[in-house]
């Protein structure tokens, strides 16, 4: 979410808008768990009070440093946190699922904020709409406007806190999931692409792999009330595992055509002609060996493209018999 909070006051309501689009459309995907922040008393540079209280800033996404004590920034006579909305949002298909901080700001999300937000998002995307999920201080819906809720027996509030215990466990696994795909993969995929993958790479999937389990077993312990609110995610989440798999099968495939390269390349060097499987095998263990050296021992760690450049070259140079991952140390002294 790249808006400042010291830009909140010349933010024309256009340029939020174009900006949530983006953020929805184009950042904020299926599954994804994120902070959320609404403010109530936002007053937009080209709009008068009357016009911006129907256009409430929402904001999604990891906020910069600038909006970490907005909460307690004067407001009037009072202070930000009463005029906003803090917590978690998970995207859902087509639905926001906010999850309400009643520390940070109010416990309840205004009928009203709640309507007019959701005109600004089917602006965006006819389908997208906002819900306050389980036990995080919705307005109730009871027998009437303003009905008290129903008190509940000690059973059933121990059911209902055992729910929202597993709601929100269920919405941090998820979360986390999401920041993994969002970084680790986008490199492995890169490298993927590029046909040059590492062990790291390889164990980066794994991670992946094991948030993936932890989704899995969060989701299928809950209770059937919670499973029904997180199915659409969960559906979601299980096509992109199978898309996992095939990465993961391709990069270990690629890393395997790495050495085979450098092997390749060694051979057509010294004696014109490619490598066979258990020169492709020895390297592949060289590979293996100065990848793990480089990142334990070394003093230079360096990336990727740059250790398998001098990998090649070092292994030219001394011969395969006396390459040694220490030795591409004396070139990285000297570029990296």
């Amino acid at each position: 979410m790249p808006l400042k909070e010291g830009k909140r006051g010349v933010l024309k309501s256009s340029a939020y808008v174009k900006m949530l689009s983006l953020l929805l459309k184009k950042k904020y995907n299926d599954g994804m768990s994120v902070p959320f922040l609404i403010v109530l008393n936002q007053k937009y540079a080209n709009l008068d009070e009357k016009k911006s209280e129907k256009l409430p800033l929402f904001l999604v996404g990891e906020r910069d440093s600038s909006w970490k004590d907005f909460h307690k920034k004067p407001a009037g006579e009072s202070t930000q946190k009463e005029f906003c909305i803090a917590g978690t949002c998970a995207r859902q298909g087509d639905q926001l699922l906010l999850s309400i901080d009643g520390s940070k700001g109010l416990r309840k999300l205004p009928p009203k904020t709640k309507q007019y937000i959701n005109a600004i998002l089917a602006k965006i995307d006819k389908k997208l709409t906002i819900a306050v999920g389980a036990g995080s201080g919705d307005v109730a819906s009871a027998a009437g406007a303003g009905a008290a809720e129903k008190a509940l027996t000690p059973q059933q509030q121990q059911k209902k806190d055992e729910g929202q215990k597993e709601a929100q466990a269920l919405s941090d696994a998820i979360g986390n999931l999401a920041k993994l795909m969002n970084s680790s993969l986008r490199s492995v995929t890169k490298n993927v692409k590029k046909g040059v993958t590492s062990g790291q790479d390889i164990k980066a999937l794994q991670e992946v792999n094991d948030t993936f389990e932890n989704v899995c077993k969060a989701y299928n312990s809950a209770m059937a009330g919670v499973r029904q609110k997180f199915k659409p995610t969960y559906t979601e989440l299980e096509k992109k595992r199978k898309e996992l798999f095939k990465l993961s099968a391709v990069a270990k495939a690629r890393k395997k055509n790495l050495a085979q390269r450098l092997a390749d390349s060694y051979y057509q060097d010294k004696l014109n002609r490619d490598a066979r499987k258990a020169e492709i095998k020895k390297f592949n263990q060289i590979l293996k060996d100065t990848i793990q050296y480089n990142k334990t021992s070394s003093p230079y760690k360096v990336d990727q493209k740059l250790l398998f450049r001098t990998l090649s070259f070092m292994v030219k140079k001394v011969g395969l018999r006396q390459y040694r991952p220490d030795l591409t140390d004396k070139v990285l002294a000297q570029v990296a």
